[in-house]
């Protein structure tokens, strides 16, 4: 954080430098031309002006620089590169020090030769239009490169900017040169009312110049305000927390068309969405009721902190709001992208992946809609195993809508005796619930919201939510140490691991990479794994220490890691590159990537330590990795939206294997002895996304060490 204000402070101080010695060079040379000569004075006065500039630059290029590389060491990505308005910029920045050397290699030897020589047009010759057309140009990329940083909500194409800038700098060049040709004239000659004055003729080149010069100056003019006066419509998308997330989720717009994504304002509205003006009804609603009226029956309207970035993955045209939260209506933090180019285009939120949106620009749109998916439930998975389970099991069904509950998701608690659900746990400040965790005594469960800020504490008897707390922007996993009364808390849109006790009291903090997700401590205790989603890193952690010891890069959007039982690997799964990649702890280097299925999320040891299983999202299977020769020896068959994996006991002795499926309503199950698919546990019809699951027991308490 030092050094990103250190950065911004330098910028800052070369936009004040720069545009300081822009406006008082060209105000001095105004000046001197009151008595139609540039003093020896005045001339040195203009060089140490001309060297500040340079001086404003170097701030400006070394400072932007500093921003883009610590985005990328701190995010692993530089999404500025995308922002046309920023591309814009470094044009600008790139005209200024061109015209500078111009200035320096060509005008200052001319005025320092001619110092103190009566100045005028005949004089100056060729040189006038050189003059005019470097100074309009430094003083109107100077402005220019302000006024661009400033506007950061505006979306405009990268060509709509340089054309905005063109008109500025052939403005400046025009002002210039008329107010030079009046000072010019000499002093002997009365300025005359020009009704009284016999017309100068000018010469049949001039006038064509002339002409042609302002021909294009209204050309620019035109080109550079003509989208701010097009017949382009603005389309609201309500961004929400409960599937499909973005109200209209499919949109066909018009070129020229302009998008906004904002927050939906009733939380209540989650499946209560239309097509056409979602928005400006929401809108109308929360303004009815107040801003200070109970929405829910429990709780009152509070101030949004979900994160939501946009991002464009697919169509002509890649738009970004980089990694910042957007359309929170409280902070006018919307974000908007105008098209100018037919196609279709795919976007997401990066920090929920799952969370998609399509717009179709001047076509149709291949879907009609993306909610609800397409349940796969593979022939393996349609019946009960036959076999029951020991204990219970506990699965985030994240994505339920629960009447009164200003938020979706739920924890569903699975008797895995009877293969019914015992208990579905609700609570007004859940969230899309996503990961949790048993305390090694198995007194309390610990949850994650992950589209808020709350860690949850629950009593795993009572099924009673004990205590809530606001612990960092999107809380994504958490892990119990396996000795100490210690909780870990990865959280996704920051850059730190929190650690609180029992009674969720904050007692510290671990940095890590930018966005950390999936988290894992080896039954020692002493290393601990973070999956740095937004940065592609995996973190490895002294656990003694509490510090980063390692940083390995992770390609492909990393969600979740594991450590082997006997603390030789750590795993972590590389969602885009369809792999598994193992480190060696105690080399502390990347051992293997090994190919599984589509999009794997998770890389669970099972307890034998003999395998890891891998559910896969997109291709909805499992693979089997060996860990004796790290090769997939078996691909079992899944469910859509593949995503967690834990192990309980088998009644008669052995372990399933239970996975947890975010597009399909149920939980899968393993035998572990004789690695196959033998059934699956039907959730309830609303029951969507499961992603976080956990057994209790929990066989990974008894692993010895």
């Amino acid at each position: 954080m030092e050094i990103y204000l250190f950065l911004r402070i330098a910028h800052l101080l070369g936009f004040a430098i720069g545009i300081g010695g822009a406006t008082a060079s060209d105000a001095l040379f105004f000046r001197s031309l009151k008595d139609h000569k540039i003093t020896s004075d005045e001339l040195n006065l203009l060089k140490t002006l001309s060297k500040l500039m340079w001086v404003g630059v170097a701030l400006l290029v070394v400072s932007g620089s500093g921003f883009l590389i610590h985005s990328y060491l701190t995010t692993g990505s530089v999404p500025l590169l995308s922002v046309p308005r920023f591309l814009a910029k470094i044009t600008m920045v790139g005209v200024v020090i061109l015209n500078g050397l111009v200035f320096h290699l060509s005008v200052i030897p001319f005025l320092s030769k001619n110092a103190g020589q009566t100045l005028s047009k005949e004089f100056l010759g060729n040189k006038l239009i050189l003059l005019v057309s470097t100074g309009g140009i430094s003083i109107a990329s100077w402005y220019g490169i302000f006024i661009f940083a400033m506007l950061r909500q505006v979306s405009l194409p990268y060509l709509v900017w340089m054309n905005i800038y063109a008109l500025a700098v052939l403005l400046a060049i025009t002002g210039g040169y008329f107010v030079f040709s009046w000072k010019l004239k000499p002093k002997d000659q009365p300025i005359l009312d020009p009704a009284k004055t016999p017309t100068q003729k000018k010469s049949p080149l001039k006038k064509m110049v002339l002409g042609i010069f302002l021909s294009f100056v209204l050309i620019a003019a035109v080109v550079a305000v003509r989208p701010f006066f097009s017949a382009g419509q603005t389309h609201y998308i309500c961004i929400d927390e409960a599937p499909p997330w973005f109200h209209p989720e499919v949109i066909e717009i018009q070129k020229g068309d302009t998008v906004v994504w904002k927050h939906c304002l009733d939380e209540n509205e989650h499946s209560q969405h239309s097509h056409t003006g979602y928005f400006p009804i929401l809108l109308g609603k929360a303004q009815a009721h107040g801003p200070e009226e109970d929405h829910s029956g429990e709780h009152q309207h509070q101030k949004h902190v979900h994160t939501h970035p946009i991002l464009a993955i697919s169509g002509p045209e890649i738009f970004s709001s980089g990694f910042r939260p957007v359309g929170h209506l409280e902070d006018n933090n919307d974000f908007s992208f105008k098209f100018t180019k037919e196609g279709v285009y795919e976007y997401l939120c990066p920090t929920h992946p799952y969370m998609k949106g399509i717009i179709a620009v001047g076509e149709k749109s291949p879907v009609s809609s993306l909610w609800p998916p397409t349940e796969k439930l593979n022939p393996e998975l349609s019946a009960l195993p036959k076999i029951p389970g020991v204990g219970e099991i506990w699965v985030d069904t994240q994505f339920e809508i629960v009447p009164g509950q200003r938020f979706p998701g739920t924890v569903t608690v699975i008797d895995a005796g009877t293969w019914k659900i015992n208990r579905v746990i609700k609570d007004n400040d859940f969230n899309n619930p996503h990961n949790l965790w048993n305390s090694p005594d198995n007194k309390y469960i610990f949850q994650t919201q992950w589209h808020h800020d709350i860690a949850s504490k629950i009593d795993a008897e009572t099924k009673e939510v004990l205590k809530n707390i606001s612990i960092g922007n999107a809380p994504a996993h958490v892990f119990v140490h396996p000795q100490k009364e210690r909780v870990y808390w990865t959280i996704n849109n920051e850059t730190q691991v929190v650690i609180t006790d029992y009674d969720l009291n904050v007692i510290g903090e671990i940095p890590t990479s930018f966005g950390p997700h999936g988290i894992w401590i080896d039954p020692s205790g002493k290393w601990m794994s973070v999956a740095a989603t937004l940065a592609e890193e995996l973190n490895i952690i002294d656990l003694e220490k509490e510090v980063v010891v390692a940083t390995f890069e992770a390609p492909g959007l990393p969600l979740a890691t594991q450590i082997t039982n006997d603390g030789k690997y750590a795993m972590i799964s590389l969602l885009l590159e369809n792999k598994v990649r193992f480190i060696d702890l105690e080399k502390m280097e990347i051992v293997k990537d090994v190919p599984v299925g589509k999009m794997p999320i998770w890389a669970m040891p099972d307890p034998s330590g003999r395998y890891v299983f891998v559910p896969n999202t997109g291709s909805a299977d499992i693979s089997v990795i060996s860990l004796e020769n790290l090769e997939v020896v078996k691909t079992l068959p899944g469910a859509g939206g593949a995503h967690g994996l834990a192990f309980g006991q088998k009644q008669g002795g052995g372990y399933y294997g239970y996975f947890s499926n975010k597009f399909a309503r149920a939980v899968g199950v393993i035998d572990l002895d004789t690695l196959e698919t033998v059934g699956s546990i039907p959730l309830g019809e609303n029951q969507w996304g499961g992603n976080g699951i956990l057994t209790l027991p929990n066989p990974y308490d008894s692993v010895a060490f």
